[in-house]
């Protein structure tokens, strides 16, 4: 499920039992070559506001992008920027990123 799914109701027909506590997000890389590394952080981070909402108090994990690249490469630093943008909203929210 994409950012652009949550904001035009694809979550509204997710059915997340009240008895759910955690969620886990797990996160691709197939937006590396066409959004800059913010921006899918920001998404990841609109994904679990949005959860937050329809469900509060729930638990969020969220699995940090990992290198798709043996060698050092224009993947695997944009990798370590998205990677680094969350850990801030992570503490206020709550939410755990691995």
């Amino acid at each position: 499920m994409t950012r652009y799914n949550i904001f035009y109701g694809e979550l509204k027909k997710i059915y997340l039992p009240t008895s759910l506590r955690y969620v886990i997000i797990q996160v691709g890389t197939n937006n590396l070559d066409y959004n800059r590394p913010f921006s899918i952080a920001n998404g990841i981070m609109d994904i679990s506001k949005m959860l937050i909402k329809k469900r509060p108090g729930i638990k969020i994990i969220i699995t940090g992008l990992l290198p798709r690249d043996s060698n050092t490469s224009y993947h695997r630093v944009n990798i370590d920027l998205t990677n680094n943008f969350p850990k801030k909203f992570c503490n206020s929210y709550h939410v755990l990123f691995m």
